[in-house]
């Protein structure tokens, strides 16, 4: 007999499914409390996932499998494979074999068997499919092929036979017009069919059963096919590194700034000592949040995530340094263009394709790459069921908009049922979104405020004086001037003689044509204190490597803490990417009127080196200057930031 074949590339059903089987096991063996309750019911949504790939025309066609038997490549029974393998399976025996203790969830293995791919042509066939089965109905080999399924897979299925046999009565109502999803529910898009009311689950956990036996099917049934095509072997989970070890690598690190720093100051230590589930966390910019996020993954798998490219890849930096390269990845939509941009080096593109299948324990990204599963779309289950053992952070959720915050909000809410665990932590927490999580999750959450409990030190803590600038600026019907004033330059330059002036502007045109100001008046005047080397220029339209360079240099000149002994003057102008992308100390900051969490992100760059006991006396000059233009406030308007904040 010729294999029935799984992949064009030569993988055979049987290894294709072993493969799974596999992938699934090592799931199981990683994080056992997440699946123990259900394995059964996705070994054998895996062990009977594909079965409909038996079709003639699916093994001729599709894979090339030249020599299969028997030969009918009839377009009309072009049936997608995924709802052909319902086709193939005795329902009854299914129930019997899963016992009664899981026979109720029968259902949700068909549904997730039906719908493990989701396609345009699967939703023809669901809808509109009739002539399609009542040609496989009268067909003349229906037995032909139990019987190949059966030969292909028995050392899976084992001996029993009756598993594989063709639902007479199913394709019979196929075959006059009955809809797929009126036998097996699809989980989107067409929950308005009546058949939605048999989905009214007997048990609370009925909608997690479904999304998990689903996921944990996509997932492995993902990962295997990527192995295949890459013709390589790779872990599904990689295993992290322990508490211990991440705790120890922290303080290391903290150490090259402290030399005198111990595990006994580490204060993040009694936060989830005591907070070992969801956790919110309101604390001040540059007190040492990233590090309690990578303390509260007490070495399980986590997902760090961030609302900016920039700040992803400088948290992927750091994360790198605490877990280890090998277990540390970064999605984000250019994460590959970044990647590559380390000496062309194609191992780590290698790296980000095995990131993309989830499989590495520390995961840095952008909000955009997991979040929108929130709204449900196709596939969403597998992102689901890999979240329902992992660990979600959300750092600096104010910088999200309402609508994005929403979508965020609904997404810690479903993985939190599913039993996955969730930190967001942030300077300014905005009172509706912890409103709307109080209302939403079923476990009480009482928010760490470091604000409030360290309220006594934190009034010792003075580090900003601010003073406005009133612009007066020119606005006709086509064009508002937002230009710098000169006398605003020249005091940038007088304040940069001996300290560090960070410049921060919201559009990247005004960005360049400050530092092309404070270039000229330098060349102008001259300053044998501000080094022409010394003014640098950051945004976000600089190419990959030049970002890097600059960042590198940033992160050299403007470093944090800022040695005691530093009075060389720098100026450093940049737009919006500073805020949270890079770890750096200023003096004074100059900075375009922008709304309040945003101020407090900018504000935060300046004395970043002062932990305690410092604070401003009432003779010190304002060491933060917001520039407010009279007409349009600010150069970005409408396009930068919402007219109403």
């Amino acid at each position: 007999m010729t294999n029935i074949l799984a992949k064009d590339n030569g993988v055979t059903l049987k290894q294709h499914t072993e493969d799974i089987l596999e992938n699934f096991s090592k799931i199981g063996k990683a994080y056992s409390n997440s699946v123990n309750n259900i394995a059964k019911l996705i070994e054998w949504a895996i062990k009977l996932h594909d079965l409909g790939k038996v079709l003639p025309y699916f093994q001729i066609r599709y894979v090339q499998n030249k020599n299969y038997e028997p030969f009918d490549v009839n377009d009309s029974i072009n049936i997608y494979h995924s709802l052909a393998s319902v086709l193939f399976i005795n329902t009854e025996r299914l129930r019997n074999i899963l016992g009664e203790e899981h026979s109720e969830y029968v259902k949700y293995v068909l549904s997730a068997i039906a719908y493990h791919h989701w396609k345009k042509s699967l939703e023809f066939d669901m809808r509109f499919g009739s002539d399609k089965f009542e040609y496989l109905k009268l067909s003349k080999y229906l037995q032909v092929l139990e019987t190949n399924l059966f030969n292909e897979l028995k050392e899976i299925i084992g001996e029993d036979k009756e598993i594989i046999s063709v639902n007479m009565e199913m394709l019979e109502g196929l075959s006059n017009g009955i809809s797929f999803a009126e036998y097996v529910v699809p989980p989107y898009q067409i929950y308005w069919l009546p058949k939605r009311l048999e989905t009214k689950e007997t048990k609370k956990d009925g909608k997690k059963m479904w999304i998990l036996i689903s996921g944990f099917l996509q997932r492995c049934d993902h990962f295997a096919s990527f192995c295949e095509e890459d013709e390589n072997k790779y872990d599904i989970e990689i295993k992290n590194i322990e508490l211990k070890h991440i705790k120890r690598n922290i303080i290391n690190e903290i150490r090259n700034k402290m030399p005198s720093f111990g595990e006994e100051n580490l204060w993040q230590n009694a936060i989830i000592e005591h907070n070992k589930d969801n956790l919110i966390v309101v604390a001040p910019t540059g007190c040492g949040k990233t590090e309690l996020a990578f303390l509260w993954s007490f070495g399980q798998k986590i997902f760090y995530t961030l609302p900016l490219r920039s700040a992803a890849e400088q948290i992927y930096e750091r994360a790198q340094n605490i877990f280890g390269i090998d277990k540390t990845a970064l999605l984000h939509s250019d994460a590959d263009v970044y990647l590559l941009g380390y000496e062309e080096n194609w191992e780590r593109i290698k790296t980000y394709e095995v990131a993309k299948q989830l499989a590495y324990p520390v995961i840095i990204s952008t909000g955009d790459q997991f979040f929108p599963y929130g709204l449900r779309p196709p596939g969403y289950e597998r992102i689901y069921a890999t979240f329902s053992y992992s660990r979600l952070v959300i750092d600096e959720v104010q910088a999200y908009d309402p609508k994005a915050a929403a979508i965020i909000i609904k997404f810690i809410e479903d993985i939190s049922r599913l039993g996955g665990k969730f930190l967001l932590m942030t300077a300014t927490l905005p009172s509706f979104i912890l409103q709307e999580i109080e209302k939403r999750i079923d476990t009480k959450i009482t928010p760490v405020n470091l604000y409030e409990e360290r309220k006594t030190s934190y009034e010792k803590l003075v580090k900003h004086r601010l003073q406005f600038y009133k612009i007066e600026n020119k606005k006709s019907e086509k064009k508002t001037d937002f230009s710098i004033q000169q006398k605003i330059i020249n005091e940038i330059i007088i304040k940069a003689q001996d300290k560090r002036v960070l410049v921060i502007c919201n559009t990247i045109k005004q960005a360049n044509d400050v530092y092309k100001k404070i270039k000229s008046a330098l060349e102008q005047y001259g300053s044998n204190k501000i080094k022409n080397d010394n003014v640098l220029l950051f945004h976000s339209q600089f190419t990959l490597n030049e970002k890097n360079r600059i960042k590198n240099v940033i992160e050299t000149k403007f470093k944090n803490p800022k040695p005691e002994n530093d009075s060389e003057g720098m100026i450093l102008v940049a737009t919006q990417v500073v805020e949270a992308s890079l770890d750096l100390d200023a003096d004074v900051l100059y900075t375009e009127i922008c709304p309040m969490d945003a101020l407090i992100q900018r504000m935060g760059r300046v004395l970043r080196r002062h932990k305690e006991n410092f604070k401003l006396k009432n003779s010190d000059e304002p060491n933060v200057f917001v520039l407010v233009f009279e007409n349009g406030l600010q150069s970005g308007q409408s396009r930068v930031y919402h007219r109403e904040l």
